[in-house]
């Protein structure tokens, strides 16, 4: 089958990324527009400001070490505090105490900081591949897929650590990530966990987003409204712990 010269140029760009970039590129440029140093130097964070959900509006505190360990606590004073490491997840509400699975990503949790959780998605070993133009909140972006060689048994069956992002193509800043996620019980229900992060602003050498929207298969579940963000606090020793 022949092409006009239009579409095997077109064919060409797609398959190395938008506008013929390479996954890694798309990665890199992105790091160096967050602010690589500072990000290099990252080892913890804390946020504060206010989640949204529904018609449920409370103060949150979402405080995480960037070796894969997040806590997110809800109300002032708390009433409700769910924390997950790479080994696993707990929920404690009203002083009551239940276990979750891990997911498979051993960084998944941090999907919530975006360049502070995609730092790990940079980084060698891990397999990415550029998947051409989309677009996010009106925004036009370059999507890559990054898969780690973390994985996990659920079920009887392999999960591996499997995350799409979205880049700002204007200005490099990630716009999304999505990832494949299972039910507690079993893997043959599955949804699309995604987060998006818009109105970057400037905290210690990075670009961070103040907004946050999380859905569920392209439906909003919750909106996060940042007041501050502290970068490299000293956390306390048992914050992660039950």
């Amino acid at each position: 089958m022949r092409y006009p010269i239009f579409w095997l140029l077109f064919l060409t760009a797609f398959r190395g990324g938008a506008f013929g970039q390479t996954a890694d590129a798309v990665f890199g440029a992105s790091v160096r527009a967050h602010g690589e140093a500072a990000l290099a130097a990252a080892t913890s964070v804390v946020l504060t400001g206010t989640s949204t959900s529904g018609a449920t509006r409370e103060p949150v505190t979402i405080s995480a070490s960037l070796d894969g360990k997040v806590r997110i606590d809800y109300g002032r004073p708390v009433t409700r505090s769910i924390v997950t490491t790479p080994q696993g997840r707990f929920e404690i509400t009203a002083g009551k105490l239940v276990h979750r699975p891990p997911h498979a990503g051993q960084f998944a949790q941090l999907d919530v900081l975006a360049v502070l959780g995609i730092r790990h998605l940079a980084a060698a070993g891990v397999e990415r591949t550029a998947l051409g133009s989309g677009q996010t909140g009106g925004r036009a972006t370059t999507r890559a897929r990054a898969v780690t060689s973390r994985q996990q048994t659920h079920y009887g069956r392999v999960v591996k650590d499997d995350a799409e992002i979205d880049f700002d193509q204007q200005t490099g800043l990630i716009a999304a990530i999505r990832r494949r996620q299972y039910a507690d019980e079993s893997l043959d229900l599955a949804f699309f966990s995604t987060y998006t992060f818009s109105d970057y602003r400037a905290v210690s050498g990075l670009l961070l987003p103040f907004r946050i929207d999380r859905y569920l298969d392209n439906q909003l579940k919750q909106t996060i409204i940042l007041d501050s963000i502290q970068l490299n606090p000293v956390l306390a020793a048992d914050l992660f712990e039950r």
